[in-house]
């Protein structure tokens, strides 16, 4: 092989390799599919995340059937409740959401305090939806206050609430994250 051949042959492997490797890694920037059997709803969200099915709740919260979550450092979290009602209202899921925060940040001796933002009503889609954000404080200064968001979406007799939760200083480099989630957040055939 003359000079110019070898030349041509060593830029084809160099191409195939960087080809190779973007392709690698556009699919593993693709979200993966969270298909939860016990609440029967799917949700994209990052790769490289957990997802996990919750059928006997989690902690305190009994209506909690799912948890997405970045496994290192353990932040940001994506819990997602569910409940049924017969005929739900967006005043009924507002009304258990603020129940469930009351129950979880009252009375706990590592919580300061927690402040509520006001309900935002959202039209973004057919669903009849709302949320609200809020901070939590804690009595060890050590500790970073989590910021929150509450997503409540009412579909058919379902009531959800997806809250996502995160430090302070990282709630905003996650936030469209949780966006591009909500908005991929379907109902699914048994």
């Amino acid at each position: 092989m003359n000079k110019k051949s070898v030349i041509i042959v060593f830029q084809i492997i160099i191409l195939s390799i960087v080809s190779c490797e973007a392709i690698s890694r556009t699919s593993s920037n693709e979200d993966s599919i969270f298909t939860n059997n016990v609440g029967n709803y799917s949700i994209k969200y990052p790769s490289g995340w957990k997802a996990m099915e919750l059928p006997y709740g989690r902690g305190a919260d009994d209506y909690a059937t799912g948890l997405i979550m970045k496994p290192i450092p353990g932040y940001p979290i994506v819990d997602i409740s569910q409940k049924t009602a017969k005929q739900p209202t967006m005043d009924e899921i507002v009304k258990w959401g603020e129940e469930r925060i009351s129950l979880r940040y009252n009375d706990q001796d590592e919580v300061n305090d927690y402040q509520l933002d006001d309900l935002v009503v959202l039209n973004e889609s057919e669903l009849q939806m709302a949320k609200r954000t809020y901070l939590i404080t804690f009595n060890d200064k050590n500790y970073e206050p989590l910021k929150k968001e509450d997503v409540y979406i009412i579909i058919g007799q379902e009531m959800f609430i997806i809250t996502y939760s995160a430090p302070v200083s990282d709630f905003d480099s996650y936030y469209e994250t949780f966006q591009n989630m909500i908005q991929s957040f379907r109902l699914v055939e048994n």
